[in-house]
């Protein structure tokens, strides 16, 4: 599977709830699972460096936008365009900040599924083949 993941929320560089989350979260899958590819969709016109440890990685691909994360984000909420799957091919998205969906017209909590048979939860998956691991 493809899965887009949105690391929008880890331009600024804080580790705080979240992000810390985020960052450990995929981390350990990145490192776990060689089923699956990883398209990270990193977006800001100021940011921070992803984690070196993620460059580089055979199912990670970083796909990164220089567009100011306001503007995307408003023109998101009231033009609902653009989307992240215009610009990143997958078979699913996940955002781990809720917020990121709040105003789209194709929110399915955290998951935005680009075909309509693969409505299994990402994150879900994700965490339960994390702790079957462990």
């Amino acid at each position: 599977m493809r899965i887009i993941v949105d690391v929008r929320l880890l331009v600024t560089g804080r580790r705080s709830g979240i992000e810390e989350y985020t960052h450990s979260l995929l981390t350990e899958i990145f490192r776990t699972d060689t089923e699956n590819k990883y398209l990270l969709f990193y977006n800001g016109f100021r940011r921070a460096p992803l984690p070196a440890g993620w460059h580089g990685l055979s199912n990670v691909d970083i796909h990164e936008k220089r567009i100011p994360n306001k503007l995307l984000d408003l023109t998101e909420r009231f033009l609902h365009t653009p989307k992240i799957e215009q610009w990143v091919k997958g078979d699913v998205l996940w955002s781990p900040h809720f917020k990121q969906f709040l105003n789209t017209r194709q929110s399915l909590g955290n998951v935005r599924h680009n075909n309509s048979s693969e409505m299994a939860d990402p994150h879900r998956q994700l965490c339960s083949r994390l702790s079957d691991r462990l």
